[in-house]
């Protein structure tokens, strides 16, 4: 008995036009992630953040591996709670370096 051979594909029919012009799927992870394995999503309770415009449902994309800026808002850990403030509250507060915990890199808000 002879090995029995691949079988092979032909296409058939007209190739559509439009898939010259066919764009490649949105990707949300590869827009806004640059670090995946330090990156977290958490979403915000209460409306205490109106002023960095931030409110109660959205979701924080926070990156653990960027080092904050003077206007970066930051995630911070305050007697077991996360805390999210700018950078420059965080200094004027006087809170311990060792008790930031990220940089919010994008929001998500649902409309």
């Amino acid at each position: 008995m002879a090995p029995a051979r691949p079988i092979q594909f032909v296409a058939s029919g007209f190739a559509s036009p439009g898939d010259d012009f066919a764009e490649p799927a949105l990707d949300l992870n590869r827009l806004i992630i640059q670090h995946p394995a330090s990156t977290f999503y958490m979403q915000v309770e209460g409306n205490r953040n109106k002023e960095m415009n931030i409110f109660d449902g959205d979701i924080l994309v926070v990156d653990r591996s960027i080092k904050p800026k003077e206007d970066s808002i930051v995630i911070s850990s305050n007697s077991d709670e996360l805390e999210v403030s700018s950078f420059k509250q965080m200094q004027a507060k006087k809170i311990p370096n060792e008790d930031f915990w990220g940089v919010v890199i994008n929001l998500i808000r649902k409309l």
